[in-house]
């Protein structure tokens, strides 16, 4: 079977869920029993169609939008901007007393605060509008600048630590200005970020996709920039027609420490007798090994935190295998009354491919199988043609395929029409398509746009063969 290359896009902020915003559309905020916006200051509020006007005549003024998410991405757009004059996006928290993060633009710099103090500043120069982005990924900010054109410039980051569960509850995201300024657009989403990665695709514990009303609901790494803990684990649906992709959630994870992680390449298994997700993630940046969770919320949907705990697996971290065991793939093998994980971890400086079985979908798990070919990442389970393979991406472009269970090398993917990168992933997934399935292949490039992490465009093919399976 060769695949055919049928779509390919570059997701870069373009899909999101909105979570708190100032809708001014169509609507006046200012009738007599409408919130308060007020937090800090006396500023005059006027509302001209979709704009507010903020005049700060008795000093700087703090207006709030929503609650804060260490994991969201915040946007404000101004105008009317005067020399002098002071706009942007601020974190403080709820209670008043503490450290109050700005990111504002003031005399042709956009600079960031805490208190008073300079966190960090660039200048665009002197412009009368200001379209700020900040995305929050856990450990630090990243500020941006969007310009009219639509080029978005990452201008710096910050180191700013807000993984604390609690500040969610504790802390709020605002408008600051002072002066007179005129805001268009004040929103918190969660986004797609810069690029998708490592495909996981839902699935029940025999192995079969998760579709629901034609899309198929799939574990992207939602990715962010220089440093590999800028990454979050997001949750998508795809329309199996138009390869249209939508951002559903997100999934974040604890270690009993009141911390909130970004672990991602995360596997996540529906059981549909005991109505649970399962779910196996990768410690990135931590002790980079495998986890583990469950629960009965709904995963497919919204913004989930899951207390994780490491696998036991030959290759985890107490066993002092950690920083290097990753993208683990898992399902119940009906036939042989086990379950069964794929996943890779580093030996002699490579990669290598290994399958392990256990009475149990959390452990432990003992190895019964290892890879003769090294330099493996991204190994997935998949089944075609009623015959079950363990696959994993290579070096360059090069796609293996073993023999399930014993990991025998049986050859490469032929594919028609490259996609652009190395260490893409051999993500199979049996499609229906009337009484045939057809397989669709997804994976994605290493094409970084701000940062080495920051890296994902998409690729779509389906395979030229077809199995009847009616």
């Amino acid at each position: 079977m060769t695949f055919v290359r049928q779509s390919f896009v570059r997701n870069f902020y373009t899909s999101q869920k909105v979570m708190s915003q100032i809708n001014m559309e169509g609507t006046n905020l200012f009738l007599p029993n409408s919130a308060n916006l007020i937090v800090d200051g006396t500023p005059t509020l006027t509302q001209h169609g979709r704009t507010l006007n903020i005049s700060t005549e008795q000093g700087p003024a703090t207006i709030r939008v929503g609650a804060f998410h260490p994991y969201l991405c915040y946007e404000a757009e101004f105008s009317a901007i005067n020399k002098g004059d002071e706009a942007g996006i601020t974190f403080y928290p709820n209670e008043g007393a503490g450290k109050r993060i700005r990111i504002v633009y003031r005399n042709g710099e956009i600079v960031s605060l805490a208190n008073d103090d300079i966190l960090a500043r660039k200048s665009i120069g002197e412009c009368d509008k200001a379209h700020l982005r900040v995305q929050y990924t856990g450990i630090r900010f990243h500020v941006f600048h969007l310009r009219e054109s639509g080029e978005a410039d990452l201008l710096y980051s910050v180191e700013n630590d807000m993984r604390a569960v609690e500040s969610c509850t504790t802390h709020s995201f605002g408008i600051y200005a002072n002066g007179n300024v005129t805001l268009h657009k004040a929103q918190s989403a969660l986004t797609c970020g810069t690029g998708q990665a490592d495909p996981q695709i839902i699935q029940t514990t025999d192995g079969q996709p998760l579709i629901r009303d034609g899309r198929l609901y799939i574990c992207f790494t939602t990715r962010g920039f220089e440093r590999i803990f800028d990454s979050y684990q997001g949750i998508y649906s795809l329309d199996l027609a138009s390869y249209e992709l939508r951002l559903e959630g997100a999934m974040f994870f604890g270690k009993g420490d009141g911390i909130m992680y970004g672990f991602h390449a995360t596997k996540v298994v529906y059981n549909p007798d005991t109505k649970e997700f399962l779910v196996m993630t990768t410690t990135h940046e931590d002790t980079h090994t495998l986890a583990w969770a469950v629960t009965k919320s709904d995963l497919l949907h919204g913004l989930h935190y899951l207390e994780c705990e490491e696998l036991d697996f030959p290759h985890n971290y107490t066993r002092g295998h950690g920083y290097n065991t990753e993208d683990p793939d898992f399902f119940y093998d009906s036939e042989a009354g086990k379950w069964c994980l794929a996943y890779c971890a580093l030996k002699n400086k490579s990669y290598v491919t290994y399958l392990c079985e256990s009475d149990r979908w959390n452990g432990p798990y003992t190895l019964i199988a290892e890879s003769a070919y090294n330099n493996n990442t991204g190994i997935r389970i998949t089944t075609v043609g009623g015959k079950r393979y363990v696959l994993s991406g290579g070096s360059d472009t090069t796609f293996y395929i073993y023999d399930y269970p014993t990991l025998r090398y049986e050859g490469t993917f032929r594919q028609q029409y490259a996609n652009g990168g190395f260490r893409g992933w051999p993500t199979i997934v049996p499609i229906p398509y009337g009484n045939y399935e057809r397989y669709l292949w997804i994976t994605f490039d290493r094409g970084a746009q701000t940062g080495r992490y920051s890296y994902g465009t998409l690729y779509f093919y389906l395979g030229d063969q077809m199995w009847r399976k009616e």
